[in-house]
């Protein structure tokens, strides 16, 4: 299981999503400044987290107290079926 955490060139500047999924492919990402395309379709933002489990990148999230506006996976639907579900709580969020 991998995370990333405040390290790479996504984590200090906006980058399309396009660069999201080619620095983090097949990872949950945190996004902050997003900016959408249409509603729910990322453009571009500032990455604060990504990994493989997205649990661990939420719990991450708390210990550094950082924040998200959004999480999304960069890969294929089917990588995160058994995500579905999971609701996100008591995540930090910009205001």
């Amino acid at each position: 299981m991998s995370l990333h955490l405040g390290e790479g060139e996504g984590m200090t500047k906006k980058i399309t999503w396009e660069e999201i999924q080619k620095q983090y492919p097949d990872q949950w990402v945190s996004l902050v400044d997003v900016e959408y395309i249409s509603e729910g379709i990322v453009k571009s933002g500032i990455v604060t987290a990504a990994g493989s489990d997205l649990k661990i990148v939420v719990q991450q999230l708390k210990e550094k107290n950082l924040q998200s506006d959004r999480f999304t996976y960069t890969g294929s639907i089917k990588h995160f079926f058994g995500f579905a579900e999971w609701t996100i709580t008591d995540v930090p969020t910009h205001q």
